[in-house]
């Protein structure tokens, strides 16, 4: 079952940030970098900020699990807001709070 799991990952990681897509809106890119080319336009487009408080909340807490499965340790904080950072570089000013919140 490990086997397949790590089978799984591997493919999912070649899928979405090696190889690059000729579908719809990729345009050659790889979907993780049509997804990060993208996000300043979705966060944009957020009309109610305080709405979208529990899906930062459960994204930050998926990304922090997601960094202990690849690193196979708990991150300090800090490199945790490093990630954040650098996915999110004009939302974090935004929702810092809702980070802040998520990471304590």
């Amino acid at each position: 079952m490990e086997q397949l799991q790590t089978d799984l990952d591997h493919w999912l990681e070649d899928y979405n940030s090696d190889r690059p897509h000729s579908g719809k809106y990729c345009f050659g890119k790889t979907p993780m970098q049509t997804f990060l080319d993208s996000r300043q336009l979705a966060w944009d487009q957020i009309l109610d900020r305080e709405a979208v408080r529990p899906l930062l909340v459960d994204l930050v807490c998926q990304i922090k699990s997601w960094l202990l499965h690849l690193m196979g340790r708990p991150l300090p904080r800090g490199r945790i807001i490093a990630v954040l950072v650098k996915l999110f570089p004009s939302s974090l000013k935004q929702f810092g709070r809702f980070f802040e919140e998520a990471l304590s």
